[in-house]
């Protein structure tokens, strides 16, 4: 059994969280074991049924508050479990230090994976000490991932994109959850309220500057005036949640923006939108997207998402430099088209379908081991 510890699962629920549990949750156990860093107050996303099915979560020290601590701590755990790949995930390279340190422990095989096209928290010095270690990484990494190419460029000299060594590892996503189910949306509108005839706009994120949640609401606010039997449910959570929900409170919107938080089974409630928007001002690759496409919803994003997310042409792409009543005009064209359908083939043929994908990360696992 190959023993992997993954790093870069947070307590907040994200791309890198979704893309983490959907791969261990279709993982040959009996092969592999994935293990987890927790450097957080709280409990990491999915904790619970990481450890209950047989994976280990390790607590130590925040590497941004106490760094040479959480690196002591990670170097004892490392050595004393012996793991044969170290798989780290990130969204920018500002700080490598957890990079440096298993450089020095000798770990056999070590992966970093981006998972953006930009830092989730960009300012000048940031991106200084990104683009200086973007220049270094492979000093300290074996082989190099990314949800897209334009990510992989972001994280990556030219040079590594262009080898063998750089792999794109698809988002993918589990097909048979999120396909359309007439049962579980009137169960979950019946469980908010929603009446039949009630238009649901729906977006989920965390509430961080990227996903763009006031636009979002400058939008609805948009949308409300032409048709008040309508509403805007948010899924996630984050540091901006309560600017968000004090917006909302202010436009007196509060019976008709619904903020959930966090939902493990999200794919329960895209059942119960109409249309999906998000207007991100960037995306590594825009997960969400997917996930509304094999629900079969009709999509408004920002030109920012990279291309590679229309898997389907249930997407309309729309910049965010358009006027709100251009974004208003086309969701209402999406909405007269509304006809939810099964995307599965299409999700499948551009590689979003987990059942494919988890082959081909199993596979490199074990040729990366064996290459030792």
């Amino acid at each position: 059994m190959l023993r992997i510890l993954q790093i870069g699962m947070s307590d907040n629920l994200g791309g890198i969280e979704m893309f983490l549990i959907n791969f261990y949750r279709k993982l040959n156990k009996e092969k592999f074991q994935f293990d987890f860093i927790n450097m957080y107050d709280n409990d990491l996303c999915f904790q619970n049924e990481i450890i209950s099915s047989g994976g280990r979560v390790y607590k130590i020290s925040n590497e941004k508050k106490h760094p040479f601590k959480f690196r002591n701590e990670l170097k004892e755990i490392i050595e004393n479990n012996n793991y044969d790949i170290v798989h780290v995930h990130k969204n920018s390279l500002a700080f490598i230090g957890t990079l440096k340190m298993l450089k020095k422990c000798n770990v056999k095989v070590k992966i970093i994976h981006s998972h953006n096209t930009q830092s989730s928290r960009p300012n000048f010095l940031i991106n200084i000490l990104h683009n200086i270690n973007k220049r270094r990484i492979k000093k300290y990494c074996d082989y190099f991932y990314a949800c897209s190419e334009e990510a992989g460029y972001w994280m990556y000299p030219k040079d590594i994109v262009k080898s063998e060594k750089f792999t794109i590892i698809h988002n993918a996503i589990d097909i048979n959850k999120f396909k359309f189910n007439p049962v579980i949306r009137k169960r979950i509108r019946q469980e908010l309220g929603i009446s039949d005839d009630t238009k649901v706009i729906g977006h989920v994120g965390r509430f961080t500057p990227q996903k763009n949640h006031k636009f979002l609401i400058d939008f609805y606010e948009e949308v409300y005036k032409e048709n008040k039997n309508s509403l805007l449910i948010l899924i996630g959570t984050g540091p901006l949640y309560g600017e968000i929900k004090q917006k909302v409170k202010l436009l007196h919107l509060e019976k008709n923006v619904l903020l959930l938080g966090k939902k493990e089974n999200v794919y329960d409630y895209y059942q119960a939108f109409d249309v999906f928007v998000l207007p991100s001002i960037y995306e590594g690759l825009g997960i969400v997207l997917i996930e509304a496409q094999a629900s079969g919803l009709p999509c408004l994003a920002s030109t920012e998402i990279p291309k590679i997310a229309k898997v389907t042409d249930l997407v309309t792409y729309v910049s965010l430099n358009d006027s709100l009543d251009k974004w208003v005009n086309l969701y209402t064209k999406l909405l007269k088209k509304y006809n939810r359908e099964n995307s599965f083939n299409e999700i499948t043929k551009k590689g979003f379908n987990i059942d494919y994908e988890i082959e081909k990360i199993e596979k490199n696992y074990i040729n990366y081991f064996n290459s030792i």
